[in-house]
């Protein structure tokens, strides 16, 4: 499993305790501190490969942090954070050699086309057996998401499934496949 936006380790907790071998990636200090302590607390050190970057559409160079995440504190205020980033492409198949990816979650904040332009090769390939990508409402008015309409086309032209899970606070219908006829 690839868990981008990993958060506190929830799906990559699951993910491991099922055995199965995760990649998180989580540019979030606090969310990545809890995810540390998730990830020790269950004994999953030997599944799960926690990462302080972003998924991104081209990579860092090697020592810089081009990327900035805003994180929120308590106290209202948010911190601006440098962070590296990597492309799935290259932790995926360069990095790691991997061959195939059960499970691709993205959960990127409203950049989720930018994370998965860095995994053309993963999806043209058809490496990646089952993605999620992850919205919340509010990022519906977000920069990023005029590329969303792109990048489900693109899923669909690489051969995937795409289906919508309503949002709880939109009611809980199911909508059928949008790729079914």
């Amino acid at each position: 499993m690839v868990d981008v936006g990993a958060g506190a380790g929830w799906y990559s907790i699951l993910a491991g305790r099922l055995g199965c071998r995760v990649i998180a990636m989580e540019p979030l200090t606090t969310s990545r501190a809890i995810m540390e302590y998730n990830t020790a607390r269950n004994k999953l050190q030997d599944k799960i490969q926690l990462r302080a970057s972003v998924a991104a559409q081209y990579p860092s160079a090697a020592g810089y942090r081009n990327y900035t995440v805003v994180e929120p504190r308590s106290s209202g205020l948010s911190t601006k954070l440098h962070v590296a980033g990597e492309t799935l492409d290259q932790v995926v198949l360069r990095e790691l050699q991997l061959r195939n990816v059960a499970l691709l979650r993205v959960n990127a904040g409203g950049a989720q086309a930018l994370a998965m332009a860095g995994a053309q090769e993963l999806l043209e390939k058809q490496l990646v057996n089952n993605i999620v990508l992850q919205y919340r409402s509010a990022e519906g008015s977000k920069a990023h998401c005029d590329q969303d309409p792109k990048l489900l086309l693109s899923l669909l032209e690489a051969g995937y499934n795409i289906g919508h899970i309503a949002n709880i606070e939109f009611g809980d219908k199911l909508v059928k496949s949008l790729s079914e006829p």
